[in-house]
């Protein structure tokens, strides 16, 4: 027998015990029970605490890790800011000196003369 099935035959076993109990109650009492049962009945229909909250927290942990995976995965990131630097980083890696660089013209017309000489 599942531990539903067990629970299932307990509450019948509870309602059965508790209906036998009450038969021996004077009407006073059986009418204030019955009160009390409406105005439950009636709490629960008015407002119910919705039963998706339930659910247990790894459940719901693995639905968000599976959207962030989806929206990580299906983004298209905009790559152009990575591709800004890349001229740069040559120039502040390597270690010859700075001041090559501030005749880059003159070397580049140089470069030219030595292709047309050619």
């Amino acid at each position: 027998m599942s531990d539903k099935e067990r629970h299932i035959k307990f509450l019948k076993q509870v309602k059965k015990v508790l209906a036998e109990g009450a038969e021996g109650l004077d009407p006073g009492t059986q009418s204030r029970l019955t009160q009390i049962r409406r105005k439950a009945i009636e709490s629960k229909t008015a407002w119910s605490f919705p039963s998706w909250l339930y659910q247990p927290a790894l459940q719901w942990s693995a639905v968000a890790c599976a959207l962030l995976l989806g929206v990580l995965y299906f983004a298209d990131p905009d790559k152009s800011h990575y591709q800004l630097g890349l001229e740069d980083i040559d120039l502040l890696a390597s270690t010859d000196v700075l001041e090559l660089y501030e005749d880059l013209e003159f070397y580049a017309w140089l470069a030219e003369e030595n292709v047309e000489a050619s």
